[in-house]
C-alpha cells in the first residue's frame, strides 16, 4: 500500500544512479519553535542548577562549620557557670534548657510529622517484637547523646571535641569488616586497610579521654561515660555497614519496620515519642539537678541589683542572672543545623550529593579545626572562645588525633561517594536514621547514608531487572494531523531508547570510584535504561469489500503517514519495510520495526469478532502483555499453589515474574498526544520512588485553537494548578486520564483490578460509570486496593481538543455523569478504601465530599450570582420579578427542552443561551464591583474575589511556561453559565444516551486519492455491467417462454422494446435503492483537500444477491496482497480465542435486550434529574427566602464606614470556599515545590565525555546523518544485545566507539557542512531496506572516525613540510 509521496521518494533516482536534481525541492520545512523553547528552558534549568548547587554547598559545608561552633560555644558556657560558686545560678539554668533544647527539637518536629501523617492515613502498625526492639535502640541512643552534650563536651576544648567525634564510628567499621569478610579476602589490601582503621579508630577513641585523665583534667567516671556513649552511640549506624545476609531473627526484627514504609509513620511516632519522655525524666534527675523551672531560669537580670562579695556569694540573696547574649548561638544552630539537615537530604535526593553532601561534610570538620589554628597566632575572639589555655603540645597532640581518626572515618564511609539511588528517593531508604542529631550532625548524616538505597537483597534483585514499557494507545477515527502526531512520539521514544541501548551496552565507560571519575555516570546510564513496545489497538479497523475484509481507510491513512512522521523526526529521508501481516482471531495485526530495532504492533480489530470500543480494547492489551506475554509465557512449570485459595496473587506467581511485574509499565494514550521521552523518564521516576504507587498521570495541554479550545486552555491550567496538586499532596489523585497515563503492572494484574475492569454493566448506573469514563472507574478501583495515584506536573503532553461548541457539550457529557458516579462510589465506600489505601485519610474523604456537594450546587450558585447582579446593576429599571423570570425561565425551558427534545436541538438551544448568558455574565462582573462600590472593599464577597484572582496570578508565577493560559480567563468567566449551568443540565438530562460523541463523523484523507477514483470507476463499470447482464438474461428468458413462432415482426419488436425498457426501469429502481442504502456521495476534487465520507463500502453486485453470512466472507487474503505474511503460534491462537470466549465476544444484538436498557436508563435519568434539580431548586429558594429577610435574619461584621450585613448560609458557603482555595493554594506550592526538585534532579549541567546524557545525545546527533557511500549501511547485521550485554562487535571496533567523543563537535561539524555543500540529501543506499539507527550509528562512527585519522595525517604532513 504505498502512498503516492513514497512512490515519489522510491523513484528519485535514474537507472544510472545519479540523482534527479529537478526534484529536490522540499515541503513542511520549517523552524521547529518547540525545540527552540526547549533550548532555552533547558539553559534556564542549568543556571538554576547552578544555584542550587551553590545553596546546597554553602548550607552543608557552612552548617557543618556553624553548628560545631555554635554548640562549643554553649558547652564551654555551661562548663564555665558548673564551676561557679553562685548559690543561684540561673545562668546555668539557662544554658542548660538551651541544650535541652538542641536535642529535643528534632524529635518534636519529628513527632509532630509523623502524627500529621498519621492522621491523613498512614497508620499501619509494627508487632510488639519491633516496637520494643526499636525504643530499646533509639532510647539508648538518646541517652548517650545526652551524656556527650552535658557530661563529654564541657570538658574538651574544639580540637578535643573534633577529635573524639571522628574516632566515634568504632563499632561500624567493626562491623563492616566483619560483615563484608568474605568479599574482603579477595582483596587482601583492602582487608588490611580496614583492620588499620578499626586499630585507629579504637586509638583516637581511648587517646582523648587518656589523655585528658593523664593531664588531670577529666575524672575516671568522666572517662568512662566518654568511651562508654562514643561507642553506643555508633551502635545506632551498625544498619549502615552489616550486610543483611544473617538468618539470625534478632536481625531481621531490627531491619523489619526500616524495610515497611507502611509502618515507618507509627514507628517514628512512637520512638520521637519515647526518647522525649526519657531526656525530660533524665534531664532534672541526673543531667541537671536542682534546675529551676524555665520562667524562673530565663528572669531577665534586673536593672538595679547589688553586686555580690566575695562573702557573699553563698547567700542565698546572691543572684546569676543568664545572660541574653546566650540566646544567639542557640538560635544559630537551631536554624543552621535544621538547613543543614534538610539540604544534605535534598542534595542527596537530586543527585547532586557528590559535591553538596559528599564534598561538604568531609571537608567540614578539617576546615573548621583550620580556622581555630590560624586564629591562635593571633589573640582574637576565636581563639579565646574556643581554645583558650590551650597549650601547643595540647593542641599539636589533639591535632594529630584528628587528622588520624578523619582519615580513617573518611574510609570507613566511603561508600557515600559511589552509593547509587534513584531520583527523589524517599528519605528512610537513603538514610537510616528517621532524624537528624543536633549535637552531632554532620557525623550522623555521614553514617547514616546506607551504602545502597534499598536496604535488602529483594531491593538489590529488583533493580538487577530491566524496566519494561509497553506504549498502548487507543485509535479509532483520528485525522491524519493527529496520527502523525503519535507517529511522531512513538519515533522520539524509539530514538531515545535506542541510543540509551547504545550507551548501555557499546560505550564504554570508565568504572573507577573515585570522585570524578564516570562510575556514577554508568550507574546513571543504567539507571534510566527502558525497554518499550508500542501497540496500537485499531477499532473498527474491518470494512467488507467484494466479499473480502479488509483494513479500511483510517488504517491505510496510519500506513502512509509513518514514514513521513519519521522522516520529520529523524531529519533524514528513512524508509522502513512493509509491515508484517499477521491474521488473527480478533481481525488482524500489523508488525512494524522501527530504526532503533523497537517493536510497533498495529492491532486491528474486527468489531465483529471482538468487542469494540475503548475500555474493551484496554482490557485487551492487558490480558495480552500482561496475562499472556508476562505470565503465561514466563511460566515455565506448572504452579502448585491455587490461585483461587491463595491470600494474595502475588502469593501463588513466583517471584521472578512478581518482579518483573513491579518494574514493568503500561502507558495508556489517546491516538493524538504528544510528548517527548523525557515525560516518560519523568514519570518512571515517581514509579521507582515508591513501590504502593499505582499510576502516575502528566499535565494535559490542550491542542488545537478557537474559542472553545481557548476556554479549556484555562479550564485545564486551574485544573492541574491547584485540583491535582492538592489531591497529590493531602491525599491521592482521584483520576490518571487514559489520553496520558503511566500504570504499573504488578497495580493492573492486582485483586479486584484488571479482572473487575473486565465486567459487564449490570445496572443503570454501571453504564456510566464503566464505559462513559473508563479510566476514571479504573483508578477508582485501584485507589480502593490501596495503591496511590500521583500527578507529576514535569512530564507535559498535548492531545487535540474539541474545537467545536457541539463536539465539546457530547464530550463533557460523557465525563461529568461518569465522574460524579466515581467520586460518590468512592465516598460511599470510604471505610474500605481509607482502610486499604494509607494516604487516604477521613478527613481527605471529607475535602472530596465537600467538593462533590459544591459541584452538584453548581446551577443554583450561578443562577443566584446572576440575579443578584442583575438586581443590584438595574435595581432602578428591572423589577425583582422581571429579574428572577429573566434568569429562572430560560433555564427552565432549557431543562424540558433537554427532556423532550432530539439531541441536535438541545445543542442549538445551549449554544444560543450561552451566547445570550455570557452577556448576563458582564452584568454580574459589573454588580460585583457596584457592590463592593456601596458596602466597602473590605466586604466577604470582595476579600473572596480578591483572594481568588490573587491566587490565580501567583498560580501561573509559580508556572512560567503556562502564563498564557491565564489571558482566557476573562473567556472563563463569561462562559461559566455555558460550563456550569448548561452543560450540567445538558449532560444530567441525558444520562441515558451512553454513545461516545466525538469522533464519530470523521473521515481519513488519503494521498493516494487518484487511485481510489479509478477503482470505484472500474467497481461501477463493473456493477453496470452485471446489471446489462442480467437485463439480457431475462429479456432472453421471456423470449423464451413467449410463443413467437406465429407472431409478426411488428408484434414483436414493440413487445421486446417494451420488455426491455421495463426491465431496464426495474433494474435502475433496484440499483438506487442499493446504492442510497449502502453507499455515501463522494465530495468532488475541487482543488481543496480532498475529503472522502465514511462509508459502508458493498458492491453493488452483491447486493443485488443475497448477503453473504460472516462465515463466507473471506478474512485472510488482504494478508497476503502486501509485504510478508505471517502465522500465530499455536498457544497464543488459543489465548486469542479463550479471551474472546470469557471476555470480549462481540454482544449480539437483541433489540428486546436494548428495549429494556434504554429503558432502565431513561428510568435511572429520570430518577438522577429530578434529585438533581431538586437540591439545586431548594438551595436557590432557601438562599433566596434569607436574602429577603436579610434585614432581621443576618450577621453584622465590622467594616471601614459602616457594618456589612450578610446571610448566614452566604457568609458559612463563602468561608468554606474560601478554606478550599486556601487548602488548593497550599498543596500547588507544596507540589511545585517537589516538581522543581524533580527537574533539577533530572538536568544534566556538566557536558563532559562522562555524562550521560551528554553521551545519548551525542548518539542521536550522529544517528542522525545519514552516511553518504557506505554500504555496510544496509549489510551490516545487528544482533540484539541480550541480559549479559554481548553483541555482535565484527563490524565495529569498540575503541573506535569511545575515541570518536574526544572531537565530537569537530567531526560532527565538518559532517554538516559536507552534507550541506552537496545538493544531493542524504538517503538509504537500497530503497527497500529499512532505516536501521543503530547500523546507522556504527557505520557513522566508523566513517567519521576514519575522517579524523585522515585529518591528523594530512595536519601531520602539512606540519612536516613547514618544518
Amino acid at each position: 500500500m504505498e502512498s503516492e509521496e513514497q512512490g515519489r521518494k522510491r523513484n528519485k533516482g535514474l537507472s544510472n544512479g545519479k540523482m534527479n536534481y529537478w526534484d529536490i525541492f522540499r515541503k513542511d520545512v520549517s523552524e521547529n519553535e518547540k525545540e527552540k523553547t526547549s533550548r532555552a528552558t533547558d539553559t534556564l534549568l542549568r543556571v538554576v542548577k547552578v544555584l542550587a548547587y551553590i545553596v546546597f554547598f554553602v548550607l552543608v559545608f557552612g552548617g557543618s562549620i556553624v553548628t560545631k561552633a555554635s554548640l562549643q560555644i554553649l558547652t564551654n558556657e555551661f562548663n564555665k557557670e558548673k564551676k561557679s560558686r553562685f548559690s543561684t545560678n540561673l545562668a546555668k539554668d539557662a544554658i542548660a534548657y538551651y541544650l535541652l533544647f538542641i536535642l529535643t527539637i528534632p524529635d518534636a518536629v519529628k513527632l509532630l510529622l509523623s502524627f500529621f501523617r498519621f492522621v491523613f492515613g498512614k497508620r499501619a502498625l509494627p508487632t510488639i517484637a519491633q516496637i520494643i526492639v526499636m525504643v530499646v535502640k533509639e532510647c539508648l541512643h538518646m541517652f548517650c547523646l545526652a551524656i556527650i552534650v552535658f557530661v563529654v563536651m564541657p570538658k574538651l576544648n574544639s580540637v578535643e571535641v573534633c577529635a573524639f567525634l571522628a574516632g566515634m564510628p568504632l563499632v561500624p567499621s567493626i562491623l563492616h569488616t566483619i560483615s563484608y569478610r568474605r568479599k574482603c579476602t579477595k582483596r587482601f589490601c583492602k582487608q588490611i586497610i580496614n583492620v588499620l582503621s578499626i586499630l585507629l579508630q579504637a586509638a583516637a577513641v581511648c587517646a582523648v579521654p587518656l589523655y585528658k585523665i593523664f593531664k588531670d583534667q577529666i575524672t575516671t567516671e568522666e572517662t568512662f561515660w566518654m568511651i562508654f556513649s562514643s561507642v553506643l552511640v555508633s551502635v545506632r549506624w551498625f544498619e549502615t555497614y552489616f550486610k543483611y545476609s544473617s538468618t539470625s531473627r534478632v536481625f531481621k526484627t531490627l531491619f523489619a519496620y526500616e524495610n515497611r514504609i507502611e509502618t515507618h509513620c507509627a514507628s517514628t511516632l512512637v520512638t520521637s515519642f519515647c526518647r522525649l519522655v526519657l531526656i525530660v525524666i533524665l534531664f532534672p534527675t541526673y543531667f541537671a539537678q536542682n534546675i529551676h523551672r524555665p520562667e524562673i531560669a530565663f528572669e531577665i537580670e534586673p536593672e538595679l541589683h547589688i553586686e555580690c562579695s566575695m562573702s557573699q556569694l553563698n547567700s542565698t540573696r546572691c543572684t546569676h542572672y543568664a545572660d541574653p547574649s546566650l540566646m544567639t548561638p542557640f538560635l544559630v544552630h537551631f536554624f543552621v543545623c535544621m538547613g543543614l539537615y534538610y539540604a544534605a537530604v535534598l542534595a542527596t535526593k537530586v543527585c547532586m550529593d557528590r559535591i553538596c553532601f559528599c564534598v561538604a561534610l568531609a571537608l567540614g570538620a578539617p576546615v573548621y579545626v583550620g580556622i581555630i589554628l590560624i586564629s591562635r597566632v593571633n589573640d582574637n575572639w576565636i581563639s579565646n572562645t574556643f581554645i583558650k589555655d590551650v597549650e601547643n603540645m595540647d593542641l599539636y597532640v589533639m591535632v594529630a588525633i584528628f587528622v588520624i581518626a578523619w582519615l580513617s572515618q573518611l574510609w570507613i564511609c566511603r561508600h557515600i561517594w559511589y552509593s547509587p539511588h534513584n531520583r527523589l528517593t524517599f528519605e528512610y531508604k537513603l538514610f537510616v536514621l528517621p532524624h537528624y542529631c543536633s549535637p552531632i550532625a554532620d557525623i550522623s548524616l555521614l553514617h547514616s547514608r546506607r551504602i545502597v538505597s534499598g536496604t535488602t537483597e529483594s531491593n538489590k534483585y529488583e533493580e538487577s531487572i530491566p524496566t519494561k514499557v509497553y506504549i498502548c494507545a487507543t485509535m479509532w477515527h483520528e485525522n491524519r494531523t493527529e496520527m502523525k502526531q503519535i507517529m511522531k512520539t512513538l519515533f522520539r521514544l524509539d530514538m531515545d531508547q535506542a541510543a540509551r541501548e547504545i550507551a548501555k551496552y557499546e560505550v564504554k565507560v570508565p568504572t573507577n570510584r573515585s570522585l570524578f571519575g564516570s562510575k556514577l555516570d554508568k550507574d546513571a546510564i543504567n539507571r534510566d535504561h527502558y525497554r518499550f513496545e508500542a501497540h496500537i489497538l485499531f477499532d473498527d479497523a474491518m470494512e467488507t469489500i467484494e466479499g473480502k475484509r479488509e483494513p479500511n481507510e483510517f488504517v491505510k491513512q496510519l500506513m502512509e503517514i509513518i514514514t513521513e512522521a519519521g522522516t520529520d523526526v529523524y531529519k533524514i529521508p528513512i524508509n522502513m519495510l512493509p509491515p508484517d501481516k499477521v491474521v488473527t482471531p480478533y481481525g488482524g495485526r500489523l508488525n512494524y520495526t522501527l530504526p532503533g530495532e523497537n517493536k510497533l504492533v498495529v492491532h486491528l480489530k474486527d468489531k465483529d469478532k471482538i468487542r469494540h470500543k475503548k475500555r474493551w480494547s484496554q482490557i485487551m492489551y492487558m490480558y495480552y502483555l500482561l496475562g499472556y506475554k508476562l505470565v503465561e509465557k514466563e511460566i515455565s512449570s506448572p504452579v502448585d499453589e491455587d490461585f483461587e485459595s491463595a491470600s494474595s496473587l502475588f502469593n501463588a506467581l513466583p517471584k521472578d515474574i512478581v518482579q518483573q511485574a513491579e518494574n514493568t509499565y503500561v502507558m495508556a494514550l489517546d491516538g493524538d498526544v504528544d510528548f517527548s521521552p523525557e515525560a516518560l523518564q519523568l514519570l518512571i521516576d515517581r514509579m521507582k520512588k515508591n513501590p504502593k504507587v499505582g499510576a502516575t498521570c502528566g499535565r494535559i495541554k490542550p491542542g488545537g485553537s478557537g474559542p472553545v479550545v481557548w476556554y479549556q486552555k484555562f479550564e485545564y491550567a486551574i485544573g492541574h494548578w491547584l485540583q491535582k496538586s492538592a489531591e497529590h499532596v493531602f491525599g491521592c489523585v482521584l483520576c490518571s486520564p487514559g489520553c496520558f497515563s503511566l500504570f504499573r503492572a504488578k497495580a493492573l494484574m492486582d485483586d479486584n483490578i484488571m479482572r473487575t475492569y473486565a465486567s459487564m454493566p449490570t445496572e443503570p448506573k454501571h453504564y456510566l460509570q464503566y464505559d462513559q469514563g473508563e479510566d476514571r472507574w479504573l483508578c477508582t478501583l485501584m485507589l480502593q486496593q490501596g495503591y496511590r495515584i500521583e500527578y507529576c506536573a514535569a512530564a507535559e503532553a498535548v492531545t487535540f481538543a474539541p474545537e467545536e461548541f457541539r463536539e465539546f457539550f457530547n464530550q463533557r457529557r460523557r465525563w461529568m455523569p461518569s465522574t460524579m458516579a466515581n467520586i460518590l462510589d468512592l465516598l460511599i465506600s470510604y471505610k474500605r478504601t481509607t482502610r486499604n489505601n494509607s494516604n487516604i485519610s477521613y478527613l481527605y474523604i471529607f475535602y472530596q465530599w465537600i467538593l462533590f456537594l459544591s459541584s452538584i450546587l453548581g446551577p443554583s450558585l450561578v443562577l443566584l450570582a446572576m440575579r443578584s447582579a442583575i438586581s443590584s446593576v438595574f435595581k432602578d429599571s428591572v423589577s425583582p420579578w422581571v429579574a428572577y423570570l429573566l434568569i429562572y425561565g430560560p433555564t427552565l425551558v432549557f431543562i424540558f427542552i433537554c427532556l423532550k427534545c432530539k439531541t441536535q436541538t438541545q445543542l442549538t438551544v445551549a449554544m444560543a443561551l450561552s451566547a445570550i448568558y455570557a452577556m448576563f455574565m458582564m452584568a454580574v462582573l459589573v454588580g460585583t464591583v457596584v457592590n463592593i462600590a456601596e458596602e466597602g472593599i473590605f466586604t466577604p464577597t470582595a476579600v473572596f474575589m480578591y483572594v481568588l484572582i490573587g491566587i490565580f496570578l501567583i498560580a501561573g508565577l509559580f508556572h512560567p511556561h503556562e502564563l498564557t493560559d491565564l489571558f482566557w480567563g476573562l473567556l472563563y468567566f463569561v462562559c461559566i453559565p455555558a460550563g456550569y449551568l448548561f452543560l450540567i443540565v445538558y449532560a444530567i438530562c441525558n444520562l441515558n444516551n451512553v454513545s461516545w460523541g466525538t469522533r464519530e463523523t470523521q473521515t481519513a484523507v488519503l494521498e493516494q486519492q487518484f487511485d481510489g477514483k479509478q477503482r470505484r470507476k472500474k467497481k461501477t463499470e463493473e456493477e453496470f455491467g452485471v446489471v446489462s447482464e442480467d437485463i439480457l438474461d431475462d429479456i432472453l428468458k421471456q423470449i423464451k417462454t413467449t410463443k413467437v413462432k406465429d407472431a409478426s415482426y411488428t408484434d414483436l419488436i414493440p413487445s421486446y422494446f417494451q420488455w426491455h425498457n421495463n426491465l431496464v426501469l426495474l433494474r435502475s429502481l433496484e440499483s438506487v435503492q442499493n446504492i442510497v442504502k449502502n453507499t455515501e456521495s463522494t465530495v468532488p476534487d475541487d482543488g481543496s483537500d480532498l475529503r472522502q465520507t465514511r462509508r459502508k463500502r458493498v458492491s453493488l453486485a452483491q447486493t443485488i444477491k443475497d448477503k453473504p453470512d460472516l462465515e463466507s466472507v473471506d478474512d485472510t487474503s488482504w494478508a497476503e496482497d502486501h509485504g510478508q505474511t505471517k502465522e500465530l503460534q499455536d498457544d497464543e491462537k488459543l489465548f486469542w480465542k479463550d479471551l474472546i470466549l470469557n471476555y470480549l465476544k462481540p454482544i449480539d444484538s437483541d433489540k428486546k435486550r436494548e428495549k429494556e436498557i434504554a429503558r432502565s436508563l431513561k428510568e435511572y435519568r429520570d430518577k438522577v434529574a429530578f434529585a438533581f434539580f431538586f437540591v439545586n431548586a431548594l438551595w436557590v429558594v432557601v438562599m433566596s427566602a434569607m436574602n429577603e429577610v436579610k434585614g432581621q435574619l443576618n450577621i453584622k461584621i465590622p467594616a471601614i464606614g459602616s457594618n456589612v450585613v450578610i446571610e448566614p448560609l452566604g457568609l458559612l458557603f463563602l468561608s468554606i470556599f474560601a478554606i478550599l482555595l486556601f487548602m488548593q493554594f497550599i498543596g500547588m506550592v507544596r507540589h511545585r515545590y517537589g516538581t522543581l526538585l524533580h527537574v533539577l534532579s533530572a538536568t544534566t549541567l556538566r557536558q563532559t565525555q562522562g555524562n550521560p546524557e551528554s553521551i545519548i545525545n551525542r548518539i542521536k546527533d550522529i544517528s542522525s546523518i545519514s552516511p553518504a557511500s557506505e554500504p555496510e549501511f544496509v549489510t551490516t547485521k545487528f544482533n540484539h544485545v541480550g541480559e549479559s550485554g554481548a553483541s555482535d562487535m565484527s563490524t565495529v571496533d569498540m575503541e573506535e566507539i569511545d575515541q570518536i567523543y574526544e572531537n565530537i563537535y569537530d567531526l560532527r561539524s565538518k559532517k554538516r557542512n559536507e552534507l550541506g555543500k552537496s545538493v544531493k540529501r542524504p538517503t538509504p543506499h537500497h530503497s527497500n531496506m529499512p532505516f536501521d539507527l543503530k547500523k546507522t550509528f556504527r557505520t557513522n562512527v566508523k566513517t567519521m572516525k576514519r575522517q579524523h585519522k585522515g585529518n591528523k595525517r594530512y595536519k601531520q604532513k602539512t606540519t612536516e613540510n613547514k618544518v
